[in-house]
């Protein structure tokens, strides 16, 4: 039993951290260019030309590396949540 409960408190940690993570890519990717451009600046060329620009672009994929983790931890924690491990039952018997 204390097994189980183990198992279901790291399933509920990871989900934690899943979402967390989650969220915070999906906030830094929306506020990239809020976060990178100067507030009164305009520019008329090509934004990867100037210091800015690569800044916003760094940032977007920073934030893309934070969704994926986030949505694995949650794929994890959903996977071990359908298919525990028999061990955790005190299930042992090996299928032969």
């Amino acid at each position: 039993m204390q097994n189980i409960l183990n198992d279901m408190n790291r399933i509920k940690q990871g989900r934690s951290i899943g979402i967390t993570l989650l969220l915070i890519g999906i906030v830094l990717r929306l506020s990239a260019h809020q976060l990178a451009w100067p507030i009164n600046y305009s520019f008329s060329g090509s934004a990867l030309e100037t210091s800015w620009g690569r800044c916003e672009l760094a940032l977007c994929e920073i934030a893309r590396i934070f969704m994926v983790l986030g949505t694995f931890m949650l794929a994890a924690c959903f996977t071990r949540w359908l298919f525990p491990p028999a061990e955790a039952y005190g299930d042992t018997q090996k299928l032969t």
